[in-house]
C-alpha cells in the first residue's frame, strides 16, 4: 500500500523507536507533557504515506486526529532520524 515490504516496515519502526529512546536520554525534561496517543507504526506509516501519496500534513493529520503541526513534526522527526542511521539509503547513480 506504501510501496515498502513488511520486514522493511518493521525494521524502520524498530530503528525510529531505538532512536528516540537515545535521543530521550539526551533532552532533559523529555518527560513531561501529555503521553504521546499514537504508535510508532502509525508514526512511519504516516510518513510513507506522505512519501508515497504526496498528502498534506494537515490531510495525515486528520486522518489520525492530530494537528497538521503535529503531524509536520512527527514526519521531519522520523525523517532525521531515519536517514541519521544508514540504514534506508537507496543507491545512486556512482554505485
Amino acid at each position: 500500500m506504501v510501496g515498502v515490504k513488511p520486514k522493511t516496515f518493521t525494521l524502520m519502526a524498530a530503528e525510529a523507536k531505538r532512536i528516540a529512546a537515545i535521543e530521550a536520554k539526551k533532552t532533559k525534561g523529555k518527560k513531561r507533557g501529555p503521553k504521546e496517543r499514537i504508535n510508532w507504526y502509525d508514526k512511519v506509516l504516516m510518513l510513507l504515506m506522505y512519501y508515497r501519496e504526496y498528502r498534506t500534513f494537515a490531510h495525515i493529520g486528520l486522518a489520525y486526529n492530530l494537528s497538521e503541526a503535529q503531524s509536520w513534526r512527527i514526519i521531519t522527526t522520523l525523517e532525521r532520524w531515519l536517514i541519521k542511521s544508514c540504514l534506508f539509503h537507496l543507491l545512486g547513480k556512482k554505485n
